[in-house]
């Protein structure tokens, strides 16, 4: 039997407040307030998130608890099914009309945003929330978030919130490495992978130990299996028969996979740098050259494929300064593109050693690409039945990396007139939603 519950009307609404102060005085120089609306997007989800509480879970992972627990306890939020639903308050330039029965992604270009976590870093967008004035009981929810002189910076129209399940509406979001991307979920594997999936000689790669994985990229099956001598120290990539990767003793081996031999190239291709440090985690491969880069660093090996010597070296911090760790290499479309975590996603002409802006809202590592778009594997872990933590593989794909993506809308608050954020002030939001 099915059962339909209608939500709407939702009583429910958030009263926002945005406050800015002289960086140097403290004295409140501008203030905005009004009520958002709530979007249709989250009664879309309401159900789904509700059938989850009260179908799969128990009294310990939802329902039995308080609306907002555990409201300042982020690390075990994952406890809470209704958690998610709020978690990400967006700032954009937005002056669209508000239309509660349409609007179901963030309208405008992403100025500033923040997550109900904690967040200490110095990302020109990403304010964090006041855990000492933020509180929460069984009639409202009060949150604060600060943004710093350097943080979110520009014109503001448009306040909103945002979630972070992965399975809602079709699509989902990797939050603070993904800012503003919203990406197309394509399946979820029933293990967990090791590092970043890849593709090379028409499949899908990945690994877990010493077991290499080929997947159909049209059915998501693992059609073979291969098994290695060691386990990867980092990334692997596929060519022409060939499997590349660097072992934990930081060699770089190519290991043929239709008899499993393989050579070894010698310990100074990953350990030249800086006098011994280890350049062994991402790798891309095209017929030449196998290009090799270590997360904490900016430096890139270009290495032969016949032999596996080293050809040559590159500092992407040269050309841009801030680019001080790599934390993937891809090849698509015979151009090599280098992940950033804090900058975003760069192109970059290895020989005259420039490196251009692709999109700076793509920050993650286990991004791979097919030679024309880009994909996205990372791990999901969830509460089955409120105590055993299960966990696999999530893929999703991006098919533009130079498009202009959206949040997905729970709630948004248009302005009445913009707010402007200069590095000559500090800003804070509150937002309070009332209920019975």
């Amino acid at each position: 039997m099915n059962e339909l519950i209608d939500f709407s009307p939702m009583p429910v609404k958030g009263h926002c407040r945005i406050e800015l102060r002289d960086a140097q005085t403290g004295e409140l120089t501008d203030v905005r307030e009004g009520y958002n609306f709530i979007s249709n997007a989250l009664l879309t989800t309401l159900m789904k998130q509700a059938q989850k509480a009260l179908f799969a879970g128990s009294p310990n992972s939802g329902m039995g608890l308080p609306p907002l627990y555990p409201l300042l306890n982020y690390g075990s939020s994952s406890n809470c099914n209704y958690d998610g639903m709020f978690r990400y308050l967006v700032l954009t330039d937005s002056a669209l009309a508000e239309s509660p029965t349409t609007e179901n992604s963030i309208p405008g270009n992403v100025v500033g945003f923040a997550s109900r976590a904690p967040y200490v870093g110095s990302d020109s967008k990403t304010g964090t929330i006041n855990q000492a004035e933020s509180f929460g009981d069984e009639t409202k929810a009060h949150w604060v978030f600060d943004f710093a002189t350097n943080v979110a910076n520009g014109t503001i129209n448009s306040v909103c919130w945002t979630y972070a399940y992965p399975e809602v509406l079709g699509s989902y979001m990797i939050p603070e490495k993904m800012s503003g991307t919203n990406i197309s979920f394509l399946t979820k594997f029933v293990r967990i992978y090791g590092n970043p999936l890849t593709y090379g000689d028409g499949y899908f790669w990945a690994f877990s130990g010493t077991t290499v994985y080929k997947i159909d990229p049209a059915t998501f099956q693992e059609v073979a299996t291969y098994t290695l001598n060691s386990s990867p120290g980092g990334y692997i990539c596929v060519r022409n028969g060939y499997l590349y990767y660097p072992t934990q003793s930081y060699y770089l081996r190519k290991h043929k996979l239709s008899d499993g031999t393989y050579v070894q190239s010698s310990a100074t291709v990953c350990n030249y740098y800086n006098g011994g440090n280890y350049i062994y985690n991402a790798t891309t491969v095209d017929d030449t050259y196998i290009y090799l880069s270590g997360t904490n660093y900016s430096v890139i090996c270009r290495i032969k494929v016949s032999d596996l010597t080293l050809m040559d070296t590159r500092n992407l911090a040269t050309p841009v300064p801030a680019f001080t760790n790599c934390y993937g290499l891809h090849l698509r479309g015979g151009v090599l593109y280098a992940v950033n975590p804090t900058l975003g996603i760069y192109s970059y002409d290895y020989v005259n050693q420039i490196l251009t802006l692709v999109n700076n809202g793509i920050r993650d590592s286990q991004l791979f690409s097919d030679g024309t778009s880009f994909y996205l594997g990372y791990t999901e872990n969830y509460l089955f039945n409120g105590s055993q933590l299960q966990s696999n593989t999530q893929l999703g794909l991006i098919a533009d990396i130079t498009a202009f993506k959206t949040y997905n809308l729970m709630a948004r608050k248009l302005l009445g007139t913009p707010v402007v954020k200069t590095s000559a002030k500090t800003m804070k939001i509150i937002y309070e939603f009332q209920f019975s």
